[in-house]
């Protein structure tokens, strides 16, 4: 199918608050009639793409780089480039940015470290935890559960592995928080400065952990990294720091997101929470569905290096590209009735965690907090959904607020 161009949009909404509303409406239209589309916007040019096959073969592509975070500041005026370049170059050093092959070993230490048989090791202590937050939540009578279960609970699990203390995540929610609001947006210039201070202050932080554990070396994701460093010169204390503050960041960030939209899938939907309180081993179903239908990562960016033909669709090099994982989630050519939320799916091929040599090394992790999470929750019985607001996030899905009660 032919690229198409358009200069507004043409109908095609990608950007709007009420896109993050219901992104579905805009997924499906763009599946049907514009599966690639050049966006033109202040003579920038974005190209969306849609369907779940042409994502994985550009997810395979070697021309097409993560390594986008400089190419993406290149669109600012010279001064505010030299400005924000503290951002630029950190951020740059994030295994997420990186093409192999300094992406490969240091991804491969990460995916060790987080290993299903890490996470099977550690299961007994996240649900121990989760058990305590939603017990909080039930005894609070009325409570928002994405700042007191959905975030505490990957937080505390993530921080365990960093070495980071619990008291200081607070601290570090702020700082993510910047940091997300500059990552998923529309590129908007407002938010580098209080992203760059935010990130400044997570190296700050991790440069002093960093000492500690170094005096004193603990078996923990910490301490791969500083054992990897230790063989490998090139990665500095500067790329450690930075790739500290990616991994606490993506560590918490995303499955935030996962918990509380399953959370507003289960208490909304009466046939899915009637189903999983009959039957417990449904829950993982539960959040694999909505890793699809709501996945925390709504899309994500590239940028060509060279020439790129995919049939006939040609990417020119230095094209900005957006992989839609929300759409390519709903692509009816993939999943039957895409648009329902159905836990009776088969083996899902959502591409919400990414696909190849990018898949998310976290995924095993982040789908089992979430499943101690819901099984914690559904231990209280059903509470009431008193009010619910989406992020206005266009990267990045999830709630900024879920408001449960259970009745006295």
């Amino acid at each position: 199918m032919p690229m198409i161009h358009t200069t507004s949009g043409g109908g095609f909404d990608v950007s709007s608050s009420v896109f993050i509303a219901n992104p579905a409406t805009s997924y499906n239209k763009l599946l049907k009639e514009a599966p690639w589309l050049l966006y033109e916007k202040k003579a920038k040019s974005f190209l969306f793409v849609s369907r779940h096959d042409d994502i994985k073969r550009l997810f395979k592509h070697p021309a097409l780089s993560s390594a986008r975070v400089a190419e993406t500041v290149k669109q600012l005026p010279p001064s505010l480039q030299k400005a924000v370049e503290p951002l630029t170059s950190n951020l740059s050093s994030w295994v997420v940015f990186l093409d192999p092959p300094a992406h490969t070993a240091i991804r491969r230490v990460i995916a060790a470290s987080l290993s299903s048989q890490m996470v099977t090791a550690a299961m007994d202590d996240i649900q121990g935890l989760a058990t305590v937050l939603a017990a909080e939540c039930q005894n609070s009578q009325s409570t928002d559960v994405m700042s007191n279960l959905c975030f505490p609970l990957p937080a505390m699990v993530i921080a365990k592995m960093l070495g980071v203390a619990t008291e200081d995540l607070d601290a570090i929610k702020r700082w993510s928080a910047d940091l997300a609001a500059f990552l998923g947006s529309d590129f908007n210039p407002s938010l580098l400065p209080p992203a760059q201070k935010s990130l400044l202050a997570l190296m700050g932080y991790f440069g002093e952990l960093i000492a500690v554990h170094r005096a004193e070396p603990r078996a923990n994701l910490m301490g791969a990294l500083l054992e990897f460093q230790s063989t490998t010169p090139e990665f500095t204390d500067r790329a450690l720091q930075a790739n500290l503050a990616g991994l606490v960041f993506a560590g918490h960030e995303t499955t935030t997101n996962l918990i509380g939209s399953a959370l507003l899938h289960l208490y909304s939907r009466p046939e899915v929470f009637e189903a999983l309180s009959a039957d417990r081993s449904k829950v993982r179903a539960l959040v694999d569905e909505t890793l699809r239908f709501d996945g925390p990562v709504q899309r994500v960016n590239r940028v060509a290096t060279e020439e790129i033909t995919i049939d006939d669709v040609t990417i020119q090099p230095g094209q900005d590209v957006y992989l839609l994982l929300g759409a390519a989630n709903r692509d009816p050519s993939v999943f039957v009735e895409p648009n329902e939320f159905r836990i009776d799916r088969p083996e899902p091929e959502h591409l919400t965690f990414g696909f190849g040599r990018h898949i998310c090394p976290g995924s095993q992790l982040a789908k089992a907090e979430a499943v101690a999470a819901i099984e914690a929750m559904l231990d209280l019985g059903k509470p009431v959904i008193e009010s619910y607001e989406w992020r206005q996030n266009l990267s990045l899905r999830g709630l900024s607020t879920l408001n449960l009660a259970w009745a006295t």
